[in-house]
């Protein structure tokens, strides 16, 4: 397993003032939020500023449940070559609002230039469901498929339980990278999770490339990661190494906590 230290990010926060921190903002978007967790406002109000910079960019954010209009709009993706899972098409997995969203990020034209997707599982074990692939295929009664092999490859996953958030297919157009998407959007996401779910734990598999790229430390935000699942995915040519990043409800806290005090 590898663990690192906690790390400066880009500054999302520098410019508030106390009075600011305080103040409860106003969002567009139809939020319910889980009182459970205390303060809320600041989550409100974190989530709020995050969108702001992103609108700095001339682009608008919003939160969409409809995952049709994903996987179509996704299909039409630019730049995107790597293996899809289908952990967020409604095909196979109950994406309803009461347990997914998708943030869309799109040019004044409508045009899609970033995403990220979301749902939440209420389980005592992650290992058990990556083991099978139900987080993939969380309806398809005919798990475990004879012709998709999987070989688990550590048990860290066996931890993660309770209420269980996951996020993917994080892309952003070509022209749009190094803009600071890659962090916002991982961010934001977690943060609305973790206020309406108040979520036990988070997590995300990723390519082994992309580990190799350190995206999950650099953009995604996580300071963990281990190898989880080789798995020869239906339709796919090649058997991939997946890799699992996570982190626990503390942690969570403790990164919206970080990201409001980086100076």
């Amino acid at each position: 397993m590898t663990q690192l230290p906690r790390f400066p990010r880009a500054v999302v926060f520098n410019d508030l003032t106390s009075a600011e921190l305080n103040r409860d903002p106003h969002l567009r978007w139809p939020i319910e939020w889980n009182y459970q967790l205390a303060p809320s406002e600041k989550y409100r109000l974190f989530i709020s500023r995050v969108a702001e910079r992103i609108e700095r960019l001339g682009l608008r954010v919003n939160i969409e449940h409809d995952f049709d209009a994903f996987a179509t709009e996704t299909r039409r993706m630019d730049g995107y070559d790597e293996y899809v899972s289908p952990a967020f098409d409604p095909r196979y997995n109950d994406m309803s609002a009461e347990r997914a969203f998708w943030l869309r990020v799109s040019e004044e034209t409508g045009r899609l230039v970033a995403c990220v997707a979301a749902k939440v599982f209420r389980f005592e074990s992650a290992y058990d469901h990556i083991a099978d692939l139900s987080i993939w295929y969380d309806r398809d009664p005919s798990l475990p498929h004879a012709d998709e092999t999987i070989e688990m490859m550590a048990d860290t996953t066996r931890h993660i339980g309770g209420t269980v958030s996951m996020t993917g297919r994080m892309w952003t157009h070509p022209r749009w990278r190094k803009r600071g998407l890659s962090s916002y959007l991982p961010l934001m996401a977690r943060t609305l999770l973790l206020s309406k779910y108040a979520v036990d734990f988070h997590f995300g598999l990723l390519s082994v490339e992309l580990v190799k790229k350190q995206v999950w430390l650099t953009r995604y935000g996580f300071t963990r990661v281990e190898p989880c699942v080789r798995v020869k995915p239906l339709g796919s040519a090649r058997t991939l190494d997946l890799w699992t990043v996570w982190m626990s409800q503390a942690e969570l806290i403790a990164d919206v906590d970080d990201a409001m005090s980086d100076g």
